[in-house]
């Protein structure tokens, strides 16, 4: 497996900053992932043009995105796309030109320097296997919200989110544009979410707050994923995770110096509030030759079969390509699981389905 990631306009360095953090946080968890910086001729070498080619950036992203499609066609295994500032630009042009990567992982955008009022019809139908995620910064990052703006006359994806997600997941962050107060500081919760896919463990634990107390949203702290009415955040101080409940007052769960733990114990609180019959719904599904974990944002796109007996909802989703996705709702509507099988797996999944409405619905 290999993350490729973009560097932005005015990276000048042999590596940028968040590349090495990605390679950094990989090494410290013993994961044999490669990280690749895809790099492109920013500046040509000639500071006095930083001007001139920032207001031709549009035909640059263009020229550039060309170049990465054919990097990423090329590769045999699955890929994890990052791209910060104008890498992001260079990233979403490339998708949009061709959305149809058979071997996509996850997609990170980092402050993307990209119109938001461009329109991206053919990026909604990208298939990711796990994370689609947008992070943008409005208030924090003056690069996107003053100097963007003032050149291009609009705002960024980076700065106010995608107006179209679709897909991608919009996560507002307090990061700056730049260096370590930026976007760098998700990396370390970013390679946790993408590890945990991979079954990467940690040797930190996730422990519980003294008690459950009523908690604010405050500017320490960065949204990294929204799970399942749950919040994953890293403060920007002190570097530690924490889980804590969505909606108008937040509890916190669970907090660690890690993100694994974290949506290891998220996952076993979840399966606790299964009750006995979704316990033995999920022991079937799970028991079906090739089913694979399917990512929660696919859950909202999945219709209802039948009902459970205790409450619960099978619901199911065929993707663009025909792969058949099952997920089971609790009785608040909440997903408490979701997988898919591959094409060679449909009639087994679809047996173990019959089996499960005749004993269980």
């Amino acid at each position: 497996m290999k993350l490729i990631h973009v560097h932005g306009f005015t990276e000048l360095e042999p590596e940028s900053l968040i590349a090495k953090q990605y390679r950094k946080f990989t090494k410290e968890l013993h994961w044999n992932l490669q990280v690749q910086e895809f790099k492109w001729n920013t500046l040509e070498g000639n500071l006095t043009k930083l001007v001139a080619n920032f207001h031709e950036s549009d035909r640059r992203v263009k020229e550039v995105a060309l170049r990465l499609v054919e990097a990423i066609a090329a590769e045999k295994e699955a890929v994890i796309l990052s791209g910060h500032s104008l890498g992001g630009a260079i990233l979403l042009e490339a998708l949009e030109l061709y959305p149809d990567f058979f071997n996509l992982h996850s997609v990170i955008l980092l402050g993307a320097a990209y119109p938001q009022k461009n329109i991206l019809s053919q990026i909604q139908n990208i298939n990711p296997r796990y994370y689609a995620l947008n992070y943008h910064s409005p208030r924090w990052d003056l690069v996107l919200n003053q100097a963007y703006f003032n050149a291009k006359g609009c705002i960024a994806v980076g700065s106010k989110g995608l107006l179209n997600p679709g897909i991608f997941e919009n996560l507002k962050v307090n990061c700056t544009h730049d260096g370590h107060t930026g976007y760098a500081r998700l990396v370390p919760g970013i390679i946790g979410l993408l590890a945990h896919t991979q079954e990467i463990k940690s040797a930190e634990k996730a422990k519980k707050p003294w008690q459950p107390i009523a908690i604010g949203n405050t500017e320490d702290w960065d949204d990294l994923y929204h799970i399942d009415g749950h919040i994953l955040q890293r403060n920007c101080i002190t570097g530690y995770f924490r889980i804590i409940e969505e909606g108008g007052v937040h509890r916190e769960r669970f907090y660690s110096k890690s993100v694994i733990p974290l949506l290891d114990a998220l996952a076993e609180l979840q399966n606790n509030h299964l009750s006995s019959v979704g316990g033995k719904v999920v022991e079937i599904l799970n028991s079906v030759s090739g089913m694979t974990e399917a990512h929660g944002r696919d859950f909202y796109r999945a219709t209802p079969l039948f009902n459970l007996r205790d409450g619960c909802v099978l619901k199911t989703w065929k993707n663009s390509v025909g792969v058949e996705h099952i997920f089971i709702a609790n009785g608040d509507g909440k997903m408490v699981f979701g997988g898919f099988v591959g094409w060679v797996h449909s009639e087994n999944l679809r047996q173990a389905i019959a089996e499960i409405r005749e004993e269980f619905a």
